[in-house]
């Protein structure tokens, strides 16, 4: 049954790719939208009684969300989309369409009949459709795209915080590390600005992770 549940999801991003062709541009919102919808079956009563590495739809979703929003981050894309011809009048019989269209209804109704508390992930696949298309006339998209990667690695630091849960809290910090990392490479920081943002990181990984385990000998 695990094997399965791995095997399924894998399965599924991977042929997903299959279908781009003229009109590729709107496999991103079909991504995110498959992994928003994965984000929400591994939060479903069944598979959030599993254990986490049991629960491949959850972890597939997350990264899967994570992952494209760095790469998103950087500049390359937007350039590429802005300079590109997206025929609406064809794209809308694309099949990279109406995989978009499918998998978005899908993610959206999933989302709107969950009663649990929403994870920030769960909401990427709503927010980036306006971000895709103002990405095509402006450069606020990528300022969003970096705002919201922020957002979410801090969201996930708090809520591990919360739940007093260090593999949360890291993830949370291993997003902020990991987006200030992409920017090294697309900005011109000087060397010892670098340096000093890899130290306060590492002090931060430090402290949070120090704090909560002596909080946790404390309440012991």
């Amino acid at each position: 049954m695990i094997f399965h549940n791995w095997i399924i999801p894998l399965s599924i991003v991977i042929s997903l790719g299959t279908l781009a062709d003229r009109t590729g541009e709107l496999m991103y919102i079909s991504y995110f939208s498959l992994f928003g919808l994965f984000s929400l079956i591994g939060k479903s009563q069944f598979f959030n009684l599993q254990n986490t590495l049991n629960n491949a739809y959850k972890i597939v979703g997350s990264l899967g969300t994570i992952g494209l929003l760095l790469v998103l981050s950087f500049d390359w894309f937007w350039k590429e989309l802005r300079a590109s011809e997206l025929l609406y009048t064809y794209a809308i019989g694309s099949p990279e369409f109406f995989a978009a269209v499918i998998l978005t209804l899908l993610a959206g109704v999933l989302l709107f009949t969950q009663q649990e508390k929403i994870d920030p992930i769960e909401y990427v696949f709503a927010f980036f459709i306006p971000i895709f298309f103002l990405g095509r006339v402006s450069i606020i998209a990528l300022v969003l795209i970096n705002v919201l990667v922020f957002v979410i690695g801090i969201f996930k630091v708090i809520e591990g915080v919360k739940k007093d849960h260090l593999g949360i809290v890291n993830y949370g910090l291993l997003i902020i590390t990991v987006l200030i990392i992409c920017r090294f490479f697309d900005t011109d920081l000087s060397f010892i600005f670098r340096g000093i943002l890899f130290v306060l990181v590492g002090v931060g990984f430090f402290l949070t992770n120090y704090r909560m385990l002596k909080k946790r000998k404390t309440n012991d």
